[in-house]
Order: structure tokens, then sequence, then C-alpha cells
């Protein structure tokens, strides 16, 4: 065949939550090492302060969505495999080598896990700016305590002549147990450009978007008072554009997320709290049909799909977006169907993919098809 399909880099949220969080039992914890067998598992025992309501579905009236933080709120510090438990990342664009455009294949990339990394940027150099105070900078890859350069590069969006490169997606999701309005007040910067976006995941539509970020050095303020929302699931997305092949990549976001009047509304989303499962689409377009973007003619592709339920029926259709990606966010655990038409320009016009999502995972299915 001249598609290939690729179900990779899984994120299940509450399994990763427990590798990188705390677990209270009688106010003493028990750290689960996820590395144990069938034959030895290990076990330490530490006592902390137990913060009621942070790592269960309990509402609370404020919750803390900056980047590198933990369940106790307390600031991650940057060390290699040091990670964020609440920020996941939804792609995992194209990594090219810049000049020749084949597969970069710098070690780093393997570090790809679905959840950001926590970073440190602050080491008086041009990037230092990145670290703001009460947060911490996190990147795709395991970037290290002194933020590593890699130079790999990635695709340009649609069209290619815009110059603009594809974006890393990341997401921190969260619930409202009730209706209420809500405020929330985000600072935010990064070493090249990043925004934000507020997401209903249910419908993945965009409730909300910050000013853009468009020059190094400079801090923007996304500020949303007043704004409603129904009990369901929702998730702040950043996009963090690499535009340059070299150089360090990370964002960093400072803030709370409140209810207006004070009510319990808010839940953090790692243990099911709502649903917010994810399927991640990304469709690449091939000239060379070798099933790995590797050329000047391969691209990122807006193709029209279409997701169908166990029982068959079309729950959630679009098209892929300029960068080729696709998301069906807030579904329930279960199995789908991924049908994507890609038309007749392409050796397969008609594609379909099952997949199965449980307990609030990402799953990323890449499409490769090769124009005839």
């Amino acid at each position: 065949m001249n598609t290939k399909y690729k179900i990779n880099k899984n994120t299940n949220l509450k399994l990763e939550f427990f590798k990188v969080s705390k677990l209270v039992i009688l106010a003493v914890v028990f750290l689960f090492n996820t590395a144990c067998n069938d034959e030895e598992c290990e076990f330490d025992e530490r006592e902390i302060a137990l913060t009621p309501g942070v790592i269960s579905c309990a509402p609370v009236s404020v919750l803390n969505l900056s980047t590198g933080v933990d369940v106790e709120g307390n600031v991650i510090e940057a060390a290699y495999g040091a990670q964020d438990p609440f920020w996941r990342i939804l792609n995992n664009p194209p990594n090219i080598t810049s000049g020749v455009n084949l597969p970069c294949s710098d070690p780093i990339l393997d570090s790809f896990s679905g959840l950001g990394y926590v970073v440190s940027l602050d080491d008086g150099g041009v990037d230092s700016w990145v670290d703001l105070e009460g947060a911490s900078a996190i990147a795709p890859f395991d970037l290290g305590p002194d933020g590593d350069t890699y130079n790999c590069d990635v695709p340009f969006s649609l069209p290619i002549t815009n110059l603009i490169k594809v974006p890393y997606v990341f997401e921190r999701s969260f619930c409202m147990s009730s209706d209420a309005s809500v405020d929330f007040s985000l600072t935010y910067t990064g070493t090249q450009e990043v925004s934000l976006k507020l997401i209903d995941n249910v419908t993945n539509s965009v409730l909300d978007t910050s000013p853009a970020f468009g020059s190094m050095g400079v801090f923007q303020t996304w500020l949303v008072s007043g704004l409603s929302l129904t009990a369901g699931s929702y998730s702040v997305r950043a996009e963090l554009i690499k535009n340059s092949r070299t150089g360090r990549l990370g964002f960093s976001v400072l803030g709370d997320i409140t209810i207006a009047n004070g009510d319990l509304a808010l839940t953090n989303n790692l243990e099911g709290c709502c649903d917010n499962n994810v399927i991640s689409v990304l469709a690449i377009s091939e000239s060379d049909c070798d099933r790995s973007f590797n050329s000047r003619e391969d691209t990122v592709a807006s193709w029209k799909i279409n997701l169908f339920n166990s029982l068959g029926e079309d729950i959630s259709s679009g098209a892929t977006d300029i960068n080729g990606n696709f998301f069906f966010s807030g579904l329930a655990d279960g199995t789908y169907t991924i049908e994507v038409r890609a038309g007749a320009a392409y050796a397969e016009p008609l594609i379909t993919e099952t997949v199965t999502v449980l307990n609030n995972e990402v799953k990323i299915v890449e499409f490769y098809n090769c124009q005839l």
C-alpha cells in the first residue's frame, strides 16, 4: 500500500500521573514505580502535607494552570526526565534535517513521550527571560536543566508560501462540574512564537484566543472575565512554533482560572474527572511514496475526515487544518473508526483506521498517502 497508518506515542494521563505525582494515603505517600513488573514492585514512603481536592475530582474554586508545577502547586525543578503532570502534547510534527530535507536523526527526538518536559532556560543566556517566576518552562523533548538545543526542523503549514512552521500543540485539560462563570489571567512567553486558546473538548470549538506572541523578550497577558462555561470538559491549548532549525525550544505559562462567584466547580482532569480521550490525526501528502516525510515535495495535507463510534454512527467530521492535524477530543473510552477522504488525486482516495482509547489518553495516528 502507498499509505502508512501509524499509531504512536500514546499518552495515558491517568497512568502518567502516577509516574510523576504522589498518592496520598493516610498522610503517608507511596510513590508507585511504574517500572515494576509481575515479579517485583518497589515503593518509597514519604510524608507530605495533604492538599485537599488537588489529586481527586473534588471541585475547587481556583485551579493553577501554570506550566511546570506539580499537583501541590510547587514549581518543578528542571532536570533530565522531569515532566509536567498536567500539560500534554497532542501532536508530533515530522522532524527533518533542514537543507537536505531528510528525516532528522537527532537522538533527542526519541524522548518524546506525550507529556511536556520541564526545562530551564535561566542560565543568563538569550532565553533566560522565558522562565517565569512561579512556573517552569516546558518543551516537547527532554532538553534538561540547561535547555539543550537540537538541530531539527519541522515542515511548513499550508500554504507553504506563507513560510509558517507547523506548531507543537500542548494541552492543559480541566473539568467544570457545574455551570459557572469563570475568570482567568495568564501570562505567557516562549523562546519563539506561542499562542493560547480555550477549547471546548467535546465540540473541539475555540471559545477564546490569546494575543499571539510574536517577538522574543515580550510577555503577553491573556485576560478573560465573566466567561460562561457549562458543565463539561475543557482545555487550554498552547501552540509553540519552532521557527528556526537550531536553538532552544520552550514556553511558560503563569496563572489561574477562577470561578467568578467563588463556587466549587473546577477540577483537574488527571483521574478521569471528565472525558477527554484524544485521537490526533496527521495527514501527509507524499510525492516519493516511501512513507516518510523526507523530500521537498512532501507536505502536510488538508483532507476531509470523519469519526465513527463502535455502532458505526458518524459522530464527528471536519478537515485536517493548515498543519495537517485534526483533533477528535473529549472522547469517552471506546473504539472508534477514522475515515479519511483524500480524494481522486491520491493513490488511496478513502482510508480507514480503527483506534481504541482509554483513560483519557492521546493517540497520534499518521496517514501517509501518495500523490498520483
